[in-house]
């Protein structure tokens, strides 16, 4: 008699653990339905944070709109992030939700340092990206093969860096396949300079010419730097200065 009353204890309990167990399962699923409901604190602000110069607002909004129309729990960071990172000029960005129905976009725009291949910006981090359009802005333009781009953009660093005691820059730079380089600087002065170092050659040949004379080079139209013992100089029509003559040379190939 009590081994039956043992056994309707031990089943009464198990019921009211079960009971118990799928009232715990209804609620996780009626909270779960409603926080992943749309409906359910719903998004009405979007916030953008960040010194956006190219990237309009508007643009931002139109990319991500499906994707922030949704309820607080519902936002998807991560795809967020993904796409707001797939926009031209977006270097890198942030996803953060305030409660209750607001969102924070934090976005880094790339520093434009140079045009390349007249259809392209590169970044100062050497990232390749093209807009809708080209912004309008004084920078350099910069050719050549896109697997070289981070060789070609440090060649242009480190030679605009030499160039500034002269108050010069490079405002063209392009190397072709085969490795050859021409450059045009921002006194209009065109520069051949084969397949040397530009940041080697290129600045010597400059300032070895500014040397002679401060203003020499308001004379100069080109110069071949390519050969090997010195350059040969194109003067401006009417502006050839009275030099010691130098041998002449042919120019390396390239």
């Amino acid at each position: 008699m009590m081994g039956l009353v043992s056994d309707k204890g031990s089943q009464l309990k198990l019921l009211k653990a079960l009971v118990l167990l799928s009232v715990v399962v209804a609620f996780i699923w009626t909270i779960g339905s409603w926080m992943n409901n749309p409906t359910t604190l719903a998004i009405k602000q979007v916030r953008i944070e960040g010194d956006l110069k190219h990237l309009s607002e508007a643009e931002l909004i139109a990319s991500v709109g499906s994707m922030v129309s949704t309820g607080y729990f519902g936002i998807n960071k991560e795809a967020l992030i993904e796409k707001i990172n797939g926009l031209p000029w977006v270097e890198r960005s942030q996803v953060r939700s305030v409660w209750p129905d607001t969102l924070v976009l934090t976005i880094s725009e790339h520093n434009a340092y140079a045009f390349w291949n007249d259809t392209s910006v590169i970044s100062d981090k050497g990232i390749i990206f093209s807009p809708s359009f080209l912004p309008d802005l004084d920078l350099a333009s910069l050719k050549g093969d896109k697997t070289r781009s981070d060789y070609i953009l440090s060649q242009l660093k480190v030679v605009n860096k030499l160039l500034a005691v002269q108050k010069l820059a490079l405002v063209d730079m392009s190397m072709a396949k085969h490795g050859s380089w021409e450059a045009k600087m921002s006194n209009g002065v065109a520069l051949k300079i084969g397949h040397q170092k530009p940041s080697e050659v290129a600045v010597k040949g400059i300032l070895t010419l500014a040397s002679i004379d401060e203003k020499i080079l308001e004379r100069v139209e080109s110069i071949d730097l390519r050969y090997p013992n010195g350059m040969s100089v194109k003067w401006k029509k009417g502006q050839v200065p009275k030099l010691t003559a130098v041998q002449q040379m042919k120019p390396a190939k390239g």
